[in-house]
């Protein structure tokens, strides 16, 4: 019986594809199977007395203090690990231990990795695969987005060529927008290599107080009524300025598009005891149904004849990454309201 218990924990070992490798209590390699000869590269005689630190590229601290709680405290957890074989190449195996108990004691564990190399290459293939689909959508998302400060320089230029006072205090705002354009192009041009995000603590009262001053222009010359209700307090939240005067640029566009005979487009702002703030625009323009509104969010999709849908996509996207959501709510032939819920910075 003891002989055939002894044949059956050798077979396992010997025929196993997975990679088996014994440790005493000090880490270091007391038996290696075939499949971790072949893996590593190194011979069984060579395994046998080297620590398994030594198999570990240099950065893989993390997996050296799980190895160290496995032996001394019995913790287990599977890992992935990178290891350098006996030809210099790395190899990415998902190990899981098991502890090795004689007479109730500890004296070491098995390591069991899988060689998930190729694995790991076709994730990378896959993720470039989706990094370039994510670049062409959001290069159509960048070139719909130039529309929206074109939009209100458009408006301030009809404005003061139909006035014969000066309007010298909408030029900064002007050059500022022109400003925009400029790094919305650049972005454009650098998709191969993303700009970083300049993520800072901002006042949501003052960018959307901005975004309301820059879209004035157009409003008027379309017998538009923008008010807007602050809550008189300073809002702090984490974000990027330009991509969240991006969303509301794009929101109050669109509230624009819906209201051909004019109205009045509210943008009201509160604080919740939950520590967010909600900015809601509320149109009065032709609404969305509600299966239309099922669709809004995917790329492509539009209400609009000339629409891409990709500047809500987008819009999406910009809130999801500040830790936020849009709610949308809309009826046929009254309006649709919009709701930005972003957490507030303390």
């Amino acid at each position: 019986m003891l002989e055939e218990s002894v044949d059956r924990y050798t077979s396992l070992k010997k025929y196993n594809l997975d990679a088996i490798v014994s440790l005493n209590t000090s880490g270091i390699i007391t038996s290696a199977n075939p499949a971790a000869e072949a893996i590593t590269g190194y011979s069984a005689l060579e395994l046998i007395g080297m620590p398994f630190a030594d198999l570990l590229v240099p950065e893989e601290e993390g997996t050296q203090t799980q190895l160290h709680n496995i032996m001394h405290e019995g913790a287990l957890a599977g890992m992935e690990m990178k290891i350098v074989r006996k030809s210099g190449q790395p190899a990415y195996l998902l190990a899981t231990p098991a502890p090795i108990y004689v007479n109730r004691r500890q004296v070491g564990c098995y390591i069991i990795a899988k060689d998930i190399t190729e694995q790991k290459r076709k994730d990378e293939l896959l993720l470039k695969s989706e990094k370039l689909t994510i670049a062409g959508q959001l290069a159509a998302g960048v070139a719909h987005e130039i529309r929206n400060p074109l939009t209100a320089l458009k408006g301030f230029v009809q404005l003061m060529g139909r006035s014969e006072h000066g309007y010298s205090q909408y030029l900064p705002i002007m050059k500022e927008e022109l400003e925009r354009i400029e790094v919305i192009i650049s972005e454009l041009l650098m998709l191969a290599k993303p700009q970083a995000v300049q993520m800072k603590i901002a006042d949501l009262a003052v960018l959307v107080q901005e975004v309301v001053m820059l879209t004035s222009a157009q409003a008027m010359l379309l017998n538009i009524e923008i008010r807007f209700f602050p809550t008189g307090e300073p809002l702090p939240i984490r974000c990027d300025p330009n991509q969240i005067k991006q969303v509301f640029v794009n929101f109050l566009k669109n509230a624009f598009e819906a209201m051909p005979q004019g109205g009045t487009i509210d943008v009201s702002m509160e604080t919740t005891e939950q520590g967010l703030t909600l900015v809601r625009v509320a149109d009065q323009g032709c609404g969305i149904s509600q299966e239309q509104l099922r669709q809004l969010g995917e790329p492509f999709y539009s209400t609009k004849e000339a629409g891409t849908g990709l500047g809500l996509l987008v819009s999406h996207k910009i809130i999801e990454h500040h830790k936020g959501r849009i709610h949308i709510a809309s009826e046929v032939g009254v309006g649709t309201t919009i709701q930005v819920t972003l957490p507030i910075h303390r």
